[in-house]
């Protein structure tokens, strides 16, 4: 094989020789390196949970809301209904109690408006 004559490949290649003869260096280099490397996938790991936790809130007061504003429509809706089921029952009450009176149903119902 050819020789190296470069200075500077040459003192590159003794660095990485004492550095890999150097088990105490090596080791100590590789512990950082997995040291590094359990920070960042503990950091993804609890960016993970953090989202999903958040999710779960979000959805969770996303639908409590949901909820609140759909009762709140049920009860306006069935209150709307209620109102004109209450208020056809009184003209035809009216309507009675007209007829009742000598009037008759076709005049009765013409006069409270459900003709």
């Amino acid at each position: 094989m050819n020789q190296i004559t470069h200075p500077a490949v040459i003192e590159a290649a003794q660095r990485l020789d004492a550095l890999s003869a150097n088990e105490e260096m090596r080791l100590l280099a590789d512990a950082r390196e997995m040291a590094l490397l359990t920070e960042r996938l503990d950091l993804t790991a609890a960016e993970r949970r953090g989202i999903a936790i958040g999710e779960a809130r979000g959805e969770a007061r996303g639908e409590a809301r949901g909820e609140e504003r759909g009762i709140a429509k049920g009860e306006e809706r069935g209150i709307a209904i209620g109102e004109e089921k209450g208020i056809a029952k009184g003209m035809e009450q009216a309507v009675r109690r007209l007829m009742a009176g000598g009037m008759s149903e076709a005049q009765g119902r013409h006069l409270v408006g459900l003709a």
